[in-house]
């Protein structure tokens, strides 16, 4: 009698914690439903308004960096192929240092265009795609413009 015993009990714990799992979760479930779905109210901090100065610096030493980098990997005759990792590394680095200095990201943004003209060049839009016109002196002087702002060459 004693085992017929112990196997209720067992069951009938294993049956409890079963029944506290699937309530738990479903209370959960329609907590989070009932929470998700509220509109947050949103409190800025003043300091979470605009970066520190410190933060703007750092953001744009990040974009020199990568400028730097891509400039020097991409040789002026690389092939679209090779010029596209440019762009698309620049264009992470416009989105992931939104903080910069507003001269460094336009200077920066500059370069990326004038990378991606470089890809564009002798290339016929169609559709819905519309390619800018390739002017080398100008996709150069935006290139040196990047160059300078970033004082690249100050040692």
């Amino acid at each position: 009698m004693r085992v017929g015993l112990r196997r209720r009990v067992w069951v009938g714990v294993v049956a409890a914690v079963v029944a506290a799992a699937i309530g738990g979760g479903a209370v959960g479930a329609l907590t989070m439903s009932a929470t998700s779905n509220r509109v947050p109210s949103v409190v800025a901090e003043p300091e979470a308004l605009s970066p520190s100065p410190g933060e703007v610096h750092a953001q744009d030493v990040r974009l020199c960096t990568k400028f730097l980098l891509v400039n020097v990997a991409t040789p002026d005759d690389a092939s679209k192929s090779e010029v596209l990792p440019a762009v698309a590394t620049l264009e992470l680095a416009l989105d992931q240092n939104q903080a910069a200095s507003p001269t460094i990201r336009s200077a920066i943004a500059a370069a990326r265009d004038a990378f991606a003209g470089r890809i564009a060049a002798n290339v016929r839009a169609r559709g819905l795609a519309e390619l800018a016109p390739f002017d080398r002196e100008a996709a150069q002087a935006a290139i040196d413009e990047a160059w300078a702002a970033c004082r690249l060459d100050e040692e």
